[in-house]
């Protein structure tokens, strides 16, 4: 049993996690930047994509 979370972040996990934050606020940047109505078109067209999509197996 481990005593502590330390020893499963690897350095090579940490820079993923690390580039994975950088995509997130660069994505977050850019949706900030939408008008309410892009925000609510583009929302609108996900929830669609996700209602019709087949169950995977």
């Amino acid at each position: 049993m481990q005593d502590s979370g330390q020893n499963l972040v690897t350095p090579e996990r940490a820079e993923l996690i690390r580039k994975a934050m950088e995509v997130h606020r660069a994505k977050q940047t850019i949706l900030a930047d939408l008008k309410d109505e892009d925000r609510q078109k583009l929302v609108a067209i996900a929830i669609k994509k996700l209602l019709n999509e087949k169950p995977q197996k």
